[in-house]
């Protein structure tokens, strides 16, 4: 690769979030301009790391048969419509003699690889998930009954999810789309199958994400500074020599997830939370399983994915509660779709100090049974009664070792049948063309919302307004 030109220092052009409007519409030439700083800030923080051997390397790596699956199938790892353009992207970062340049290749190369063209991508940006703080004094002390007693939730059933306020945030990959009139839209939904690739990313490409990541949580947190924003660093990035501080400098909270499956264990994973975490950084264990790459590091929470909970709520469902009595034990070996398995066994032993666990996902669903078939089922009412079981016996078995740990709630849920999107969310949902009832379903709990739109959704506080949702009138 030639040498890269010299950074201009561009801190006075930091803007603040990207300009949304309450229907979702976005300005062209301000999305323009608000790429245009990022890509300039993103390059400001990749320069100097140019010169440590573990980016040289991930940069050498980065080439067309990287693009490959290994083991002689040929088979090429991202979107095939989208394979030329994904190709040329890559020979423009390796050939760029600019920084910035380097940053937009990279940027048009995750746009083509992963497929966001097909669904008419104009930006991918992050967005504000929020996190909510769950009453665990009053989830410990709530007599719940059994799934089958009630053909629906209690009303206190309901509140011990939606009777909570906005604590913290993840910040996650969400899209701005061009719609058929023409229009910008900040999608607040998930942007669907594009995202599995990101799993194939090379390296070098995964380290833009971060800086990606990291730029706009320092935009987010100066927005909404009552809100401490996490993001994602993967683990694939953490290993002996990377430049991990420089990477998320700047950030209050990190959650380290395995983007790249098979990303590398052991001691110098677990350094680098350890590292972290001595310099004052939050660090979480993202979608937190028996197999984690950083199981066995010393974080300060972990985090239940989506589906791991709608696992953990069909068993309570199939056997109508949870036990009176979690019992701590030791085990073997361990099932992390067995709620009691993940609480009593896996959780106490591999992650005794936790102090904060956050529990992702809508709680009125459980995990689909038909097959094949939409990986969630949201035809049970009972779903929301039997997650509050699994929430409850999370707590009793976990603050029997720490009587101060926390748990949060990430995200919204479905709709009940008595409710609605308020009118700004149903404007967003008309614009998308989307069909309500995927939006009121599946697709709730992945609205995260992108800009200012984030700032006036955080200031609403309660989970079912920062979400767009209220009764019916």
């Amino acid at each position: 690769m030639a040498p890269l030109s010299p950074l201009v220092p561009v801190a006075s052009m930091m803007p603040p979030v990207l300009a949304v409007h309450p229907d979702g519409t976005v300005n062209p030439a301000i999305l323009q301009n608000y790429v245009s700083v990022r890509q300039h800030e993103i390059a400001r923080r990749l320069s100097p790391m140019m010169d440590n051997d573990m980016v040289k390397k991930w940069l050498a790596d980065f080439t067309e048969e990287s693009l490959y699956q290994e083991g002689g199938e040929n088979k090429y790892l991202g979107n095939e419509k989208g394979k030329d353009m994904a190709v040329a992207s890559l020979l423009r970062v390796t050939t760029s003699k600019n920084i910035t340049e380097t940053v937009a290749a990279v940027e048009d190369f995750i746009h083509f690889f992963c497929g966001f063209d097909l669904t008419r991508t104009k930006c991918l940006i992050n967005a504000v998930h929020f996190q909510f703080e769950v009453d665990v004094e009053k989830l410990m002390s709530t007599e719940l009954l059994p799934p089958s007693a009630s053909e629906a939730p209690s009303q206190d059933e309901k509140d011990l999810f939606d009777a909570s306020e906005i604590a913290s945030a993840e910040l996650l990959l969400r899209a701005v789309v061009e719609v058929d009139d023409g229009n910008l839209i900040a999608v607040p939904f998930s942007p669907g199958a594009a995202m599995g690739r990101l799993l194939q990313l090379p390296l070098f490409a995964q380290l833009v994400l971060v800086l990606t990541n990291t730029v706009e949580a320092t935009w987010y947190q100066h927005d909404i500074p009552t809100c401490p924003m996490s993001i994602n660093l993967y683990a694939s990035l953490l290993v002996d020599g990377a430049p991990v501080l420089e990477m998320v400098d700047g950030v209050n909270v990190v959650e380290v997830m395995e983007m790249s499956k098979g990303a590398e264990r052991g001691p110098i994973v677990d350094m680098w939370v350890r590292n972290m975490r001595n310099h004052h950084l939050e660090v979480l264990l993202d979608d937190f399983d028996s197999k984690h790459p950083a199981l066995h590091s010393s974080p300060d929470g972990i985090k239940v994915c989506v589906f791991a909970n709608a696992f953990h709520s069909l068993q309570a469902f199939n056997d109508d509660g949870a036990p009176v009595v979690m019992d701590i034990v030791q085990k073997d070996r361990i099932n992390d779709m067995d709620f009691k398995d993940f609480y009593c066994s896996l959780v106490p032993f591999a992650q005794p100090n936790i102090k904060k666990l956050i529990m992702e996902g809508s709680e009125n669903c459980l995990k689909s049974e038909v097959k094949p078939g939409p990986p969630l089922a949201f035809d049970k009412p009972q779903a929301t009664t039997a997650s509050a079981h699994v929430y409850q016996a999370a707590a009793k078995a976990l603050r029997a070792q720490n009587a101060d740990l926390r748990i949060l709630h990430q995200g919204g849920r479905a709709l009940y049948d008595d409710e609605e999107f308020d009118e700004d969310a149903s404007a967003v949902i008309h614009k998308l063309g989307k069909p309500m009832s995927d939006a009121r379903t599946r697709d709730a709990g992945t609205i995260a919302w992108i800009g200012d739109e984030a700032k006036r959704r955080a200031s609403m506080k309660m989970r079912p307004l920062a979400s767009g949702v209220i009764k019916r009138l």
